[in-house]
């Protein structure tokens, strides 16, 4: 089973994620980008990203909150996800955002996860 990290800062404004999926790069990538083409004109807009690089950045179109996931793989078939967002004064709905896109990912890919949350105060 997947272990999904959650850290907190302490200013309320930043969540990173962190998790390690049995899966390539390649493959979770595709999975991110197919899940932003899905939500078609919702409240965000990717606003780079980095095929090479399995980069993402999105933004929310009011301005509010934004979030950037990395991946980094570990061998062929293991990748290190790791998302920060920021959500000025709105830890719980950035900490929300973040885990149910690693949420998505892992359900689109077959992954069962567990999250385990660090809050850094």
């Amino acid at each position: 089973m997947l272990v999904v990290y959650l850290i907190s800062s302490s200013d309320g404004d930043n969540v990173t994620i962190t998790a390690e999926i049995p899966r390539s790069a390649d493959d979770i990538y595709a999975t991110a980008i197919k899940i932003t083409e899905e939500d078609g004109d919702t409240n965000y807009a990717v606003t780079e990203k980095s095929d090479d690089k399995h980069f993402l950045r999105a933004e929310s179109k009011d301005g509010t909150w934004w979030f950037e996931m990395t991946l980094v793989p570990i061998d062929d078939h293991n990748t290190q996800l790791i998302m920060v967002g920021v959500s000025p004064g709105d830890e719980t709905e950035q900490r929300n955002r973040g885990l149910i896109a690693v949420e998505r990912i892992c359900t689109d890919l077959g992954v069962k996860y567990k999250v385990v949350e660090n809050n850094m105060n």
